[in-house]
């Protein structure tokens, strides 16, 4: 949870999980746990167990470019498992080399038939194929046919619609020129088509060079510098996040909260700033209130 307060050289966004996990240094820069993610373990090999069977055949005689393939998608869930990068499995770490995995499935489905069968164009072998290709689409999607067939809500319906709510409140209050600071770097900036600032500063010389906070296993999510970030780039707004150690933060910016169908969203405005016009004040609790709540 966020919290107003504290006394962490991170932002509040930091400074309230306690670090419970014994930490190893890494050669890339990242301090991540010394125990795999099972559950990012469990969700992958829930997903692509088949596929990873069936593409088992091609470790019969592999060719180069098997065991590229089978590698990279080893090395992904490797990655995804031991160092973090996501919020959630199976997103953008896994699912690049996934499709490599189910062309190795694919190969190793007709190595199979052509193994087990005389003939390889016999029309039971054809059939063969064919089952064991629905089977694989069927293990693949197992997990999500609810939401498919919109029986659940998808993964992060309620984070992507207090996203969306964030862009209408923003559009109420600012011009279309004025910029944005985010935590959440996905839906906002696509939906408002604002010049955002990543408050991770994933593409930032110096905040990648900052020392992880071992209490955030996951690269890409335990380096941030609020502080450096509004300083340097001087955003109008900025969401998601709020600084309460330095004073800094204090000195350029206010809370304010906006009504979006019936819902008040609070974030920070810049004082002084020409682009940014209304919002009801709030306090820095009420902020702080707003922000727990949309991380729970």
């Amino acid at each position: 949870r966020r919290t107003i307060g504290g006394t962490s050289p991170y932002p509040p966004a930091f400074a309230s999980v306690p670090s419970q996990a014994p930490v190893v240094r890494s050669p890339i820069g990242v301090a991540p746990p010394f125990y795999p993610d099972y559950c990012i373990i469990y969700a992958d090999i829930n997903t692509f167990g088949f596929p990873l069977l069936l593409s088992a055949a091609t470790l019969m005689r592999p060719k180069r470019w098997h065991i590229l393939l089978l590698g990279s998608f080893a090395v992904s869930v490797a990655q995804q498992t031991y160092v973090g990068g996501d919020t959630v499995p199976l997103s953008r770490f896994v699912i690049p080399t996934s499709l490599g995995l189910l062309v190795l499935a694919g190969e190793g489905i007709h190595r199979a038939t052509s193994l087990f069968m005389l003939s390889r164009t016999h029309v039971r072998g054809t059939i063969v194929r064919a089952a064991l290709v629905l089977l694989g689409i069927v293990a693949i999607n197992a997990r999500f046919w609810d939401e498919a067939l919109l029986m659940a809500k998808a993964l992060d319906v309620p984070t992507h619609l207090t996203s969306v709510r964030y862009v209408h409140a923003v559009n109420k209050i600012a011009d279309a020129n004025a910029s944005v600071a985010v935590v959440a770097a996905g839906a906002f900036p696509y939906f408002s088509r604002r010049q955002c600032f990543d408050e991770f500063g994933r593409c930032d010389p110096h905040i990648a060079r900052l020392r992880a906070d071992p209490r955030f296993p996951r690269a890409g999510h335990n380096k941030m510098d609020l502080v450096y970030t509004v300083s340097t780039y001087r955003p109008d707004i900025v969401l998601h996040a709020v600084d309460t150690v330095h004073p800094e933060f204090f000195r350029y910016y206010r809370p304010i909260a906006v009504e979006v169908d019936g819902t008040e969203m609070a974030f920070c405005v810049r004082k002084g700033s020409p682009k940014v016009h209304g919002g009801r004040p709030v306090d820095w609790r009420t902020l702080a209130d707003h922000l727990n709540a949309d991380v729970r």
